[in-house]
């Protein structure tokens, strides 16, 4: 096949998601019908591999890693894009500042702050499955010198 009769790159990747999402299928499939003992150790061991294989967004001040569960991947793709305003804002912040970060959510804002080495992190997040995310995102980042997280909501 000669190069002018590859598909556009956008229909692989449509045919690659669709494979992926059969296999997905699958595996779920092949979990729930596994005896209890040994679903729960390879559910776990898939659980923790998909976790840690974060996905990088790139930033003026540098890489940061984000933890993929549900819509994260679709947060950190749009975090310099979806609010300029409060890039633009914590672009601002003098050295040595305090960013409380209220309702963090999964941490966007929260990752983007501490990329800046001069500026501390208090990250608030009363919803359990995104402080997870949060905590998540921060230690993948290796941001626990700078950043705290805190399962609480304030108001």
């Amino acid at each position: 096949m000669s190069q002018s009769d590859d598909p556009p790159d956008h229909e692989r990747v449509h045919r690659e998601e669709i494979y992926a999402k059969k296999e997905l299928a699958l595996l779920q499939y092949r979990l729930q019908n596994l005896p209890g003992e040994s679903r729960a150790r390879i559910q776990g061991r898939v659980t923790q591999e998909l976790v840690q294989d974060t996905m990088s967004v790139d930033t003026p001040h540098g890489r940061v890693s984000v933890v993929l569960l549900g819509s994260s991947g679709g947060r950190a793709m749009t975090m310099l894009t979806r609010q300029p305003a409060t890039i633009a804002w914590i672009n601002g912040f003098e050295a040595n500042s305090v960013f409380w970060d209220v309702g963090a959510n999964i941490g966007v804002y929260t990752l983007y702050a501490a990329l800046r080495r001069d500026i501390r992190v208090a990250a608030f997040e009363p919803a359990a499955v995104n402080y997870f995310l949060l905590s998540a995102n921060c230690e993948a980042n290796k941001f626990d010198d700078r950043v705290q997280c805190l399962l609480v909501g304030l108001g």
